[in-house]
């Protein structure tokens, strides 16, 4: 068993797998992903600079067949496709690293394995602290496959909020979000003595929609532009289950 405060079962197999490496350079992969044959090699190059730690390339999602990962596909090209807007989020460490120079790895002490779904930026930000740059390789391609069946989905963001909690509680962001998510099902609730109080949802969603029309006027010449529209629905499918993980975690520590 894994002890939850120390490893988790999504980051502790890459430890696993660093520490056997015998190369200076770490190429870190998801299973559920695939890479344009030239990805490493147009990220290599950027590691011959001493001043440099890692690159990462330019993501796209995998066959996306729902409205979850349609959406997703549209948020996608418009996050990696604007260079200075990635470079910035690479900065502020918003974003992964995955063509690493291993001594750095060691450097920072690795992977924070304490952490939920937060430890490639994490890492990304504590090697960037070290002076080194993280670079920006937009011609690299590479697809993940993300969940996109609401069962999948569901259970996967439950499961991460929970996995998050002992990071989130201490960013008030972060908890105002769960506690923006949470707030729908707490109307929900509380019309069964009040039915009136559903006239609280189409409130809930303005902001959502206002999101969504945002995105969708950035995306014009985009495949999937229409699914922008379609903001609240897939932020209600993906962001309450993980605020529920959240509080549950709270709740039942």
């Amino acid at each position: 068993r894994i002890p939850h405060l120390h490893k988790n079962a999504h980051t502790h197999p890459r430890v696993l797998g660093i520490k056997e490496a015998k190369g200076n350079v770490l190429f870190i992969v998801d299973a559920d992903a695939y890479y344009a044959e030239d990805y490493l090699a147009l990220c290599l190059k950027h590691l011959e600079k001493k001043d440099v730690a890692g690159s990462l390339g330019r993501i796209r999602v995998w066959s996306p067949k729902t409205i979850i990962s349609k959406y997703r596909d549209v948020l996608y090209r418009l996050r990696y496709d604007n260079f200075e807007a990635i470079k910035k989020e690479i900065s502020d460490g918003k974003t992964g690293v995955w063509v690493l120079k291993k001594e750095l790895y060691d450097r920072v002490g690795g992977y924070d394995e304490r952490r939920g779904y937060g430890e490639d930026p994490d890492l990304c930000m504590r090697v960037q602290k070290l002076g080194f740059k993280v670079v920006y390789e937009p011609s690299a391609f590479w697809w993940h496959r993300w969940k996109e069946f609401f069962g999948e989905v569901t259970s996967n963001n439950f499961a991460m909020g929970r996995l998050n909690f002992f990071t989130g509680i201490r960013k008030p962001k972060e908890v105002m979000k769960v506690g923006y998510f949470i707030l729908p099902l707490l109307i929900v609730i509380s019309a069964f003595f009040n039915p009136w109080l559903l006239l609280l949802i189409p409130i809930h969603m303005i902001p959502l929609f206002w999101q969504g029309i945002k995105l969708f006027k950035r995306a014009k010449g985009l495949k999937y532009r229409w699914y922008a529209l379609l903001s609240p629905i897939v932020s209600y499918i993906m962001n309450i289950p993980y605020a529920i993980g959240f509080v549950t975690k709270f709740i039942v520590k």
